[in-house]
């Protein structure tokens, strides 16, 4: 398992926003020197450092993504460059559909959550909400995805009062696919249900899997060219630097 990886303290001035690795899976975007000024320079800077053997990981993130990880720190996403594999999904008209059919051809944030039973995770879709807008005009779409029910996902969308389109893994193919599937200990099961929340009642499911909080970016061919992807599901991706991936990732063209 990839240790984490804690950015010197004293590097706290004259900077400007870049992309950096926090962990051999995550990717924030953090506080950096002034010497990457382009956000295209950024970008093709995250490319580079995301396809980087960095801190002797024994495993690529690509390895075993089909699996489902035994915890959230175990998990590995699929990295920048790989192409997003195709699921099964249902819409939420209760339609069957896919992926691939979804993406359509066009440039996409991928977001996984957890459930609508999250906190955490509603207030990082209802936060999106605030940059669907530009995202639009730049040409994206917002797709977010859970192990949840379909009725479990109106619930959500009607409560948040969200635009864009949510949609139920229930058979776990895309948690699995995109390598941030893990399964709930028994310790986690027993605090989820003091707290009220009921995994296999929102999901329909017993196997109690759930992805880990992430969000990708997909080009218009379907390849991934972001990822951040963290264990800690209480830290979440500010909408501001989604935003800025975007951007990032649309001025750099095919990597």
């Amino acid at each position: 398992m990839c240790e984490s990886f804690k950015q010197p303290k004293a590097r706290t001035e004259a900077w400007n926003k870049s992309v950096l690795v926090n962990s051999c899976y995550d990717l924030v975007f953090m506080e950096n020197s002034a010497e990457i000024r382009s956000t295209n320079s950024r970008f093709k800077w995250l490319l580079f450092v995301a396809v980087m053997p960095l801190w002797n990981c024994n495993n690529s993130l690509a390895e075993n993504a089909e699996s489902i990880a035994a915890s959230a720190k175990d998990a590995q996403p699929i990295q920048v460059g790989v192409p997003a594999p195709n699921a099964h999904l249902r819409n939420m008209k209760n339609e069957e559909t896919s992926l691939r059919e979804v993406i359509a051809g066009k440039p996409t944030v991928l977001i996984f959550y957890r459930g609508s039973w999250c906190p955490y995770c509603n207030a990082h879709l209802s936060g999106l909400l605030t940059i669907e807008g530009d995202l639009l005009r730049l040409g994206y779409q917002i797709v977010a995805i859970s192990p949840d029910r379909v009725e479990e996902l109106n619930q959500a969308s009607d409560t948040d009062h969200l635009n864009y389109q949510l949609f139920s893994d229930e058979e776990t193919e895309a948690m699995r696919g995109f390598g941030v599937a893990y399964r709930v200990d028994h310790m986690t099961m027993s605090a989820l249900k003091r707290h009220n929340v009921d995994l296999e009642k929102s999901s329909g499911r017993t196997d109690h899997i759930l992805p880990v909080p992430s969000v990708f970016i997909l080009d218009r061919s379907g390849k991934v060219v972001f990822v951040h992807a963290n264990a800690d599901y209480k830290i979440r991706m500010k909408g501001s630097d989604v935003l800025s991936a975007a951007k990032a990732s649309e001025e750099a063209g095919p990597p």
